[in-house]
């Protein structure tokens, strides 16, 4: 063999060569190989082990190793043979979708559990499908930071951090990562939260609902908690009594007294968050009460003063035409009728309550 020759190893059984001889290429005969022509292109090495048996490429090396060809054909990158490039196309394609599953990061001992081989994994590095942050873990373009980093720690999301995944009101976001682990090895910067679970996490790095309830109660402001508690409760997700029994004894009364003020009914965070402004204030509020010839009213406070709050939704031309119908009457059955937006509750709530104070006194402040 000439110098700078390299040899192409020999095919391993006659079912690969069985396999060969259905691609036709008219090309010189592999050397040692009698009757089987090899492509006319460089005889590179496969990145698959698996794939080996199955190509001219054929050589003993590690995964993700490329070794360029001969002296009669060109280099260049990576496996061209066609049963080779369909492996390694599939090989990616499994690996994405079992990351895809996993919220978009993994470790390898999850992926391996899934039924991916270490080879599939080094050829998802080496041909940038995936990258490999840190030793052991695997992402896919445009994951989760958070997420990416709950897997980095073998940790999961809960409290505010997994708010978003389980579509919860949130009056404020994360400051920092809020996670909860089995060990105690979770950096400074981030909020760690107790374990056990109250349930078994899923497949993504997400604590159960009922945890991530659990969490915020004990970690964040009452408004906080009680806006987070309320969204899941609204929706038919979690339960009053499933919270009060989870939180005994009188160490935990003032996370009871949260739970408490817990109401059915609210169509939204701005609406939870006025009652709560209402009732701090010493008002007598009634929450999404029917009024004959009207319709529900967000609140009605002291009996006789309507107070709606309105999305952008309010504005458009029918609604529009619709809520100046039931405000007038509700003038006309003797009730008197104020509409607010998101920004007066959360933005200029003092102003607000001086306005309402005003027309309960039977004075208009200006």
């Amino acid at each position: 063999m000439r110098s700078g020759t390299q040899r192409i190893g020999r095919y391993s059984s006659k079912t690969a060569l069985a396999q060969l001889h259905q691609i036709e290429s008219p090309s010189p005969v592999l050397p040692g190989v009698s009757g089987y022509d090899t492509l006319a292109r460089p005889a590179i090495w496969c990145r698959l082990p698996e794939v080996r048996q199955y190509c001219p490429c054929t050589a003993p090396v590690q995964a993700g190793e490329i070794q360029m060809g001969t002296d009669h054909h060109p280099s260049t990158a990576g496996c061209i043979h066609p049963v080779a490039v369909d492996m390694e196309k599939q090989s990616n394609t499994n690996l994405i979708s079992a990351l895809a599953r996993r919220g978009g990061a993994a470790t390898a001992s999850q992926l391996m559990k899934a039924g991916l081989t270490k080879a599939e994994l080094a050829t998802g590095v080496v041909a940038n499908t995936v990258a490999r942050p840190a030793r052991g873990l695997y992402v896919l373009p445009g994951a989760s930071a958070d997420l990416v980093l709950a897997r980095r720690c073998r940790a999961l999301l809960t409290c505010i951090s997994a708010a978003t995944y389980y579509h919860l009101w949130l009056l404020h976001p994360p400051e920092k990562p809020h996670l909860c682990a089995a060990h105690r090895r979770l950096p400074d910067t981030i909020a760690d939260h107790r374990w056990p679970l109250a349930e078994a996490a899923g497949v993504l790095p997400y604590a159960p609902l009922k945890d991530v309830l659990l969490h915020a109660l004990r970690c964040r402001p009452r408004l906080e908690a009680l806006v987070l508690v309320e969204s899941a409760v609204n929706r038919g997700e979690m339960t009053i009594e499933f919270l009060q029994r989870r939180l005994p004894g009188n160490r935990n009364a003032p996370l009871r007294s949260i739970v408490d003020q817990v109401e059915p009914g609210a169509d939204s965070l701005v609406e939870t968050l006025a009652r709560v402004l209402f009732r701090s204030a010493g008002l007598e509020v009634e929450t999404q009460v029917r009024l004959e010839g009207i319709g529900y009213v967000d609140f009605l406070l002291e009996g006789f003063l309507v107070i709606e709050i309105d999305g952008m939704t309010h504005l458009e031309k029918s609604q529009f035409k619709k809520d100046r119908r039931r405000d007038n009457r509700a003038l006309m059955d003797g009730y008197l009728v104020m509409r607010y937006f998101y920004e007066d509750v959360v933005f200029r709530s003092e102003q607000m309550l001086a306005e309402i104070r005003g027309v309960l006194s039977g004075r208009v402040i200006i």
